[in-house]
């Protein structure tokens, strides 16, 4: 069987050879290189969120670099650039003091995307992120699944006025009915931008009993 693996690995990589998804560079789907150029946003105060106890985001959405990659793995289906964003939080997360670092009990919890966004793309592109953070960048943390998501009316991306978005969103979430609330979570999204969505979510948390609440995007937009 694992025979057969590397037999249809060597047969991509002869016909489609991996390139990275900006420059073109053979070997990564998006090279060291590239990841190297990323305008990292190791603060949030320029856009503070009173609902959490810290935010972190890997970089900018107006940088159209990680726009890029983005884009391949949320519209295109791209999860093979999976792995490559994991270097780049892991690199990262070397210089950046993370806040929930210190958190031994911490749970991640993904920011799922709504059901209908679920069945047209064939998958949650924050429970991916959430499942590999948890593998390389937090293996201590424990899985959590206790929000449940409803769809809205009008799409938080089409909107962008920031009190219209956040009305949007208002009892988009709830909890599951669990034995145990964690101390402590860290929610995972794609994309911040007013941040009303995470928010939402992180007052539904605190509601339920949560008493520590964090943030991480890959890109911070405006």
């Amino acid at each position: 069987m694992q025979d057969l693996q590397k037999y249809r690995e060597t047969f991509r990589e002869i016909f489609f050879p991996t390139q990275c998804v900006i420059c073109g560079a053979y070997g990564e789907w998006w090279c060291r290189k590239c990841r190297s150029h990323i305008e990292i946003a190791k603060r949030f105060d320029i856009r503070p969120l009173p609902a959490l106890d810290g935010v972190m985001c890997m970089g900018f959405y107006h940088d159209p670099k990680l726009r890029n990659v983005i884009h391949r793995l949320k519209y295109f289906g791209g999860s093979c650039v999976l792995p490559d964003i994991v270097s780049a939080v892991s690199e990262m997360y070397i210089h950046a003091d993370f806040p929930w670092k210190n958190e031994m009990n911490l749970y991640i919890q993904p920011l799922i995307t709504t059901p209908r966004r679920i069945r047209e793309r064939g998958f949650d592109q924050a429970e991916l992120l959430a499942h590999v953070l948890q593998l390389f960048i937090a293996p201590y943390a424990q899985s959590a699944h206790i929000l449940i998501r409803q769809d809205t009316a009008i799409a938080q991306a089409t909107i962008h006025k920031d009190a219209e978005r956040i009305a949007n969103v208002r009892n988009m979430f709830c909890v599951r009915d669990v034995l145990t609330i964690p101390e402590s979570i860290l929610l995972i999204d794609d994309i911040i931008t007013s941040g009303s969505t995470m928010s939402e979510a992180a007052r539904v948390l605190r509601e339920a009993g949560v008493q520590r609440i964090y943030g991480f995007a890959l890109a911070l937009g405006k």
